[in-house]
């Protein structure tokens, strides 16, 4: 029954999971990965774990350049449950999942199958790859408007999408492009049922954005694609 569940959603989810994060899933959701739950005082180097706490403290986003020249994004997040404090560390994709959610201080999170590494401030525990995150008590996200002025422009850019949890616990979807206009270049967050629908674009097509909503995070304006968005070559 197990392996038949896991089945389903990889085809649900057309495909664009893994069938190994999709078990590890499925083993949090029934309460049966407990080995993999742990508190912030048993944390230890090079290793995966699975924990929750509440932030106590969000540190400002930095930005760096990798070695292949393209530009990187990180955020750090001191977590804190009952047994003491760790330092969180968010690399580039999952930054945008952050400022979806508008984490502030208080927020309580679950990290799912995070690495540690040991940093300047002690153990760092690290959401790579195969990590997930889960707002357990989310906050008022950011102010939004909805826009019905269509968007123009060139997509340059089509990132790989992620799984994201939702606060129900079931699966999400995210994935990020850059549509160039005349005047500027925007960073457009699609979801869900958007990220599949954008695999059939090239780089370079001309595309049209209806029916999307902008964002306002820290004076910095991000587009954002839903169920209730258009997207359209031209």
């Amino acid at each position: 029954q197990f392996l038949q569940e896991i089945d389903y959603l990889y085809k649900n989810r057309d495909r664009l999971i893994d069938k190994h994060l999709i078990a590890l899933y499925l083993l949090d959701k029934h309460g049966r990965n407990t080995q993999a739950q742990t508190t912030i005082q048993h944390l230890q180097p090079n290793k995966e774990y699975t924990i929750t706490g509440t932030i106590t403290t969000i540190y400002p986003e930095r930005t760096f350049t990798r070695k292949n020249g393209y530009d990187g994004r990180v955020i750090n997040l001191d977590l804190q449950d009952n047994t003491g404090t760790c330092r969180v560390v968010l690399w580039n994709d999952d930054v945008e999942l952050i400022k979806q959610h508008a984490l502030t201080k208080g927020t309580t999170i679950k990290i799912i199958n995070g690495y540690t590494k040991d940093g300047r401030n002690g153990i760092e525990l690290h959401l790579g790859k195969w990590g997930l995150f889960e707002v357990t008590s989310p906050n008022k996200g950011p102010t939004t408007i909805s826009k019905t002025t269509a968007l123009t422009g060139v997509l340059t850019e089509r990132e790989p999408s992620r799984p994201f949890f939702k606060d129900n616990g079931d699966f999400g979807f995210i994935s990020k492009i850059d549509l160039k206009t005349p005047n500027h270049t925007y960073n457009v967050i699609l979801w869900n049922e958007k990220v599949k629908e954008i695999q059939k674009y090239s780089i370079g097509d001309t595309l049209e954005l209806e029916g999307y909503t902008s964002k306002n995070n820290n004076g910095t304006e991000e587009i954002h694609l839903n169920g209730q968005s258009i997207i359209k070559k031209i």
